[in-house]
């Protein structure tokens, strides 16, 4: 009887296999699939151009900035990773702010054009 154990088993392998095929049909689905590549790559690209911005930046506020908006440090904890006082932190976070502005401005009206057309 070992013929039939191997159609038993061929049975149960096809069984199991024709839960993994997949229907192709010409159909297309009702909702289209936007394809979010070039958003990606968006975002790569900005992230890049943040970077360099940060990275112009004067050593503190760059530091400060990270260590708040990055690791997710409060401000009190940035003072004392740094060794100052609260206000010089408030200090060096607004100033750093006001430079990633200023060297991002142009990127950030290209990035509010672009919403725009989308």
């Amino acid at each position: 009887m070992p013929w039939l154990r191997r159609v038993v088993s061929n049975l149960a392998i096809d069984r199991i296999r024709a839960r993994w095929r997949t229907e192709v049909t010409d159909n297309l689905p009702e909702v289209p699939v936007v394809a979010d590549q070039v958003k990606a790559l968006e975002g790569e690209e900005v992230a890049q151009r943040v970077d360099h911005a940060l990275q112009a930046l004067p050593e503190r506020q760059r530091h400060a900035l990270t260590l708040f908006h990055f690791e997710g440090l409060s401000q009190r904890e940035v003072a004392a990773s740094m060794s100052i006082s609260d206000e010089a932190v408030e200090s060096l976070l607004a100033r750093g702010r006001r430079g990633l502005k200023a060297a991002l401005m142009e990127d950030w009206q290209e990035l509010i054009a672009r919403s725009g057309e989308n």
